[in-house]
């Protein structure tokens, strides 16, 4: 998963690479990490995703481009809804922390 996440965000990508069920996979995964693949997936293009958006060289789009999403706005409903904030709002509050630490 670490070596595809970005560009495969379901678990029928992972169980096919790998010649075996959904459903083996998702219990071989549950029972290993008490986590579901999904909830996997989701949390390592949540980490992706903020490294990303605290290059502030890249645009949200470029963010959502390279994380594989179909638009945009797609993205930023995902963001929103693991993060608790919009992907800017995530931006904005990121460059002052960062500013505050090299003051």
């Amino acid at each position: 998963m670490t070596r595809h996440f970005r560009e495969e965000h379901f678990i029928h990508f992972y169980a096919n690479h790998l010649a075996i069920s959904e459903q083996y996979l998702s219990r071989i995964v549950r029972e290993a990490t008490g986590k579901t693949v999904s909830k996997i997936i989701t949390e390592l293009l949540t980490m992706e995703a903020r490294v990303l958006l605290e290059n502030h060289k890249l645009s949200v789009n470029e963010v959502a481009t390279r994380l594989y999403f179909k638009d945009t706005s797609g993205f930023c409903k995902f963001f929103k809804r693991n993060m608790g904030l919009p992907a800017l709002e995530y931006r904005k509050m990121a460059l002052v922390h960062s500013l505050q630490q090299d003051s």
